[in-house]
């Protein structure tokens, strides 16, 4: 490893995870809803916000489990060969988290945020 590469490995995980974090407060706080045109149908909008609201806290578990367990894991026993991408950040969900069933929560709320960012094309504030 490069010096001062454990340090940049360190950095990176600090940002992913603070990204993961926003990504808890935005859809706790349901801020996402005002990037919304004020005229969305009532329903459109109480859709809108169930999705959101899964779908960030669902990427936040996605950029939390890469910034935990590949990047922070690797700054942590210097070992590059640690770290790695989704796929690995979802396999160690899967094992942490005692099977498929996390796996699916996660997969469910990532395909809710898809469907939010249809409604958010749809009636997004220019």
């Amino acid at each position: 490893m490069l010096p001062g590469g454990r340090w940049l490995v360190a950095a990176l995980a600090a940002f992913v995870i603070a990204v993961a974090v926003t990504m808890i407060f935005t859809g706790a706080a349901r801020t996402f809803l005002g990037d919304l045109v004020d005229g969305v149908p009532r329903r459109v909008r109480a859709v809108a916000a169930v999705l959101g609201a899964y779908g960030n806290l669902a990427r936040a578990v996605v950029f939390g489990a890469v910034g935990v367990l590949l990047f922070a894991e690797a700054a942590l026993h210097g070992d590059p060969v640690r770290t790695g991408g989704v796929n690995e950040a979802l396999r160690g969900v899967a094992v942490a988290g005692r099977g498929v069933l996390p796996l699916l929560v996660v997969s469910a709320g990532l395909a809710a945020y898809g469907v939010y960012c249809l409604v958010d094309a749809r009636y997004r504030r220019a």
